[in-house]
Order: C-alpha cells, then structure tokens, then sequence
C-alpha cells in the first residue's frame, strides 16, 4: 500500500529527540514518577518554564507567574474561565485555530471572530471591531495559526493599547513561538504586564503525546487559573521532566526550524506551479504550516481536500478555520522534504482530477 501523507494535523512525523527519549527513561525510575503530581505542576518545571522566559523573551517571572498543564488548549479553557468573565465577548482573529470557538463556548464565553486585516496592523483596522469586545477577552494567537504570520512589536502595542482602550483582557497563544524563520517573535507578557500566555512542548519538540504545557503572566490571574486547575490531579512527572529538559536545552530547536524552512519552500513552489496563491511576506513566516488560496479557476476547496484524500494526500479545508469563501487549505510541514515532493506531486494530479471534475 502507498504510504498517506497526513498533513491536515500539526504533528510532526518523527521520533523524539534522543536527548529526550533519555530524560524520559531517566524520569521514569525516579520516585516521583509513581506519585500523584500536584496540579499546579512540579515547582523545577516551573521554574524551568519561568528560565525560559527570561532567556528567550527577558521576561521575569516570580514563582507565582507559572503553572503547568496538560498541553495549551486546557491552559487557554482554564485561563479563559479564570478571567470571570463569563457571558461576555472573546475574540480572535480570522482564520482562526479551529479548536477556538468550541473552547470559548466551554469557557462560558461569546466567540467572536475578529477578521484579520492583511497588511500591517494599526489602531483604524481594529479600533471598532475591538470595541465589539468591550469588557471581554481577546484571544491572541501569535504566531498565527492557520496563516503563519507573526505580529511584531509595534503590532502588538496597537493590539495592547486597543485592549486597554476597551477593558479587554489578552491570553496569548503562543504554542508556535519557537518555530520562526527570522526573527523570534515577541513575548505578549513581556509588553503586557496584565496579560497571560500559553505554551507548550507539541509542536517545538514534536511531543504532541506527551501532553505538557503552561501558562504564564500575571500573578493574580494565574492564581485564579490554579484554582480551578486544582480539580485535576496533575501532569505526570516523567512527562514534566522530560519538559524541563526541552525548555532548559531545547535539544535540536535550531535544526528543526531550519528544516521546516526548507520543507515550506518545497511545499510553496509546488503549490504556486500549480497556480496556488501563497502570501510569503505577511504570511508563512513562522509556525509549522503553509496557507494556501486556490487557483482562480479551480473547484471549492472542500472538493480538493476530498480528491486529494483519495490520492493518499490528507490537508485540512480552510473552511474549518473560518473561511468563508472556500478557497484556501492549510498543510502542515509535517514530513521530511522529500516526502513532502512526493505528496506535492500526488496533489498535482488530484487538482488535475479536480478540474476535470469541475
């Protein structure tokens, strides 16, 4: 059977680091690892997770600034319910992670979609699309996903200002953080002293499995978030310690973004010579994804997904993001180049079957 090129979710295809591999062996024979972890986390996670924002970001954080979870996503639930603002707006810009409305809604939250301006942000683009969200939450997705953009600095004291302006408190999702091809986008914490973000080790040490992340920022809010955290009984400590390690080492960090730089660049020529459309100087700059437009001419994007499947090419339907003209699909950079050729050849003779279709 032809090997299925699964490139609809963000999980890259790859063994984990073997550096790792043996922190996790290691971890496993230490006593902890049988016990019931505390659900704040374990205080050397945390104060690993707060090193590396002060590395990375020069952000300090004290011990009450951090708290470990089970990935992003329940840190996004949980800090969006500790933000006790129940029955009022959240918004996020479109295209959006498909995974927002759902959670807004759980959170006892309104989900309003904010369209995302192309070029670059200023104060007119969003000052009264903002305004929608008086006394609410904007959830802050930078890097973006589904798009790859990132929001610089002076981007973000637009954002920043505007949310003041409007009483609107920002959780930023920052999961893709590490995964640029320039420059290291910008903390939101760091300009923000109220906000809180989250992040997590899936996407930047391909350890989707292993569930761990955290969220961090203010002190105040991140207490209200324990609090509601503590129905759970923690993340399992082998799973932090191998997070420690990531956070403290970031063990083969460099070589992947340059590998997924390479694997973009395989994907976005393929897609253009096919008559794709794909934005490289706003968008598809950071994160581990390529946003793509379909051809003028060519079949709704939901038919593309489809017939592509049937060629053993799985890509997600910009649909499921928040499109509402059916014309763009996301994949994800999740195989090695070569392989990446090889389902770009095979989604050239689906948009070939396609069209015939059409």
């Amino acid at each position: 059977m032809e090997r299925e090129h699964k490139l609809a979710i963000g999980d890259l295809d790859g063994s984990l680091h073997q550096d790792l591999v043996h922190a996790l062996h290691t971890a496993i024979n230490e006593p902890g690892a049988s016990q019931y972890p505390s659900p704040l986390g374990l205080a050397s996670t945390r104060s690993k997770v707060a090193d590396y924002f002060a590395s990375a970001h020069g952000v300090e954080l004290g011990p009450k600034g951090v708290l470990i979870t089970h990935g992003a996503l329940p840190a996004i639930y949980f800090g969006l319910r500790a933000a006790a603002r129940q029955g009022r707006p959240c918004g996020f810009f479109k295209p959006y992670f498909n995974a927002f409305p759902a959670t807004v809604v759980g959170s006892g939250m309104l989900p309003v979609p904010i369209p995302l301006p192309s070029g670059r942000l200023q104060k007119k683009d969003i000052g009264d699309l903002f305004a929608m969200l008086t006394g609410g939450v904007l959830l802050l997705n930078n890097p973006h996903n589904p798009t790859g953009r990132t929001f610089d600095y002076d981007e973000l004291l637009v954002i920043r200002d505007v949310c003041r302006e409007f009483d609107i408190r920002i959780l930023s999702d920052a999961v893709y953080n590490e995964l640029y091809e320039t420059d290291r986008p910008i903390s939101l914490i760091g300009l923000e002293p109220t906000a809180i973000e989250a992040i997590s080790i899936s996407k930047t040490f391909g350890a989707c499995g292993y569930r761990v992340g955290s969220v961090a920022g203010n002190p105040n809010w991140i207490a209200s978030v324990a609090d509601r955290y503590a129905v759970l009984n923690g993340v399992p400590y082998a799973a932090q310690r191998v997070a420690e390690y990531a956070w403290s080492h970031m063990p083969g960090v460099s070589e992947l973004r340059k590998e997924i730089a390479s694997r973009r660049v395989v994907v976005v020529e393929a897609l253009r010579a096919i008559g794709f459309k794909v934005d490289t100087e706003r968008q598809n700059l950071s994160s581990m994804f390529v946003w793509a437009k379909l051809p003028e001419m060519s079949a709704p994007a939901s038919l593309v997904v489809q017939r592509s499947a049937a060629f053993g090419v799985h890509i997600s339907n910009g649909e499921i993001f928040g499109d509402e003209s059916g014309r763009f699909i996301r994949i994800a950079l999740n195989e090695p180049s070569e392989q990446l050729a090889e389902a770009m050849s095979r989604l050239t003779f689906a948009m070939g079957d396609v069209n015939e279709a059409a």
